[in-house]
């Protein structure tokens, strides 16, 4: 009798249970049914492994440079600049790492605070970059213009020891190496007044960094004198 009352005026057919849907039958169905409910995770793994992909290929294929050379400026290089002093230097270079191929990288780190009247933001990074490569001594050659030479180099010499130099004493007599900070000027060498040389500096400073401190081991002794051969016949041969 409760029950009767309680459903008093109760379609009959609202008291059926609820059908289950039909599973999807056809290949076709089904796959539209799992599109419906897994299309946002399959697009984000799809995303995910493209962008692995992407980033696998670049580091397979970017060729690994023999010798990288940090250029320290004031200001931003042109391009042109950078990429003429990378081809000058590339002959005199040798396949240090067996991939069959020769290849010199200039990277231009410049440290001036404002360029063209704006804050520069890369400034801070390529100085924190830099002294990066000064603890780790992955790089060894060292070309710096004159104001950077002296507001960075010269004062962190000074420093730490008052007759301490970075760069060491070259192998090898040319005109154009300072005897007490051991450097080589190119003010004077002809491939100044190239196209792309006369885009830097008229004073830069050529130079391998000094053995000991953190640049120690057998791998950065290697790396010296590779680039100290490089310097050697770069500046002998202009």
């Amino acid at each position: 009798m409760a029950r009767e009352m309680l459903l008093a005026g109760v379609d009959p057919e609202e008291l059926k249970p609820t059908e289950s849907p039909e599973p999807p039958q056809t290949p076709g169905d089904k796959l539209k049914n799992f599109w419906f409910y897994y299309k946002w995770w399959v697009l984000a793994i799809a995303a995910f492994v493209v962008i692995v992909g992407v980033a696998l290929w670049q580091t397979l294929t970017t060729p690994t440079p023999d010798v990288q050379v940090v250029l320290v400026t004031r200001d931003v290089m042109d391009d042109a600049a950078v990429a003429g002093l990378e081809q000058a230097m590339q002959p005199y270079a040798r396949d240090l790492n067996g991939d069959g191929r020769v290849l010199v990288d200039v990277e231009n780190l410049p440290l001036a605070q404002y360029v063209g009247g704006t804050t520069y933001g890369m400034a801070e990074t390529n100085t924190q970059k830099l002294m990066a490569y000064f603890v780790s001594a992955d790089a060894m050659f060292y070309i710096f213009d004159q104001p950077c030479y002296d507001r960075y180099l010269h004062n962190l010499m000074d420093t730490a020891d008052e007759d301490a130099t970075f760069f060491a004493a070259p192998t090898f007599e040319a005109a154009g190496v300072d005897p007490d900070e051991h450097y080589w000027n190119w003010r004077s060498d002809p491939r100044r007044d190239t196209p792309w040389g006369e885009l830097l500096p008229d004073d830069l400073y050529f130079g391998v960094r000094a053995l000991g401190g953190t640049a120690t081991g057998a791998a950065v002794e290697q790396r010296y004198a590779d680039c100290m051969e490089l310097l050697e016949a770069f500046v002998k041969n202009p």
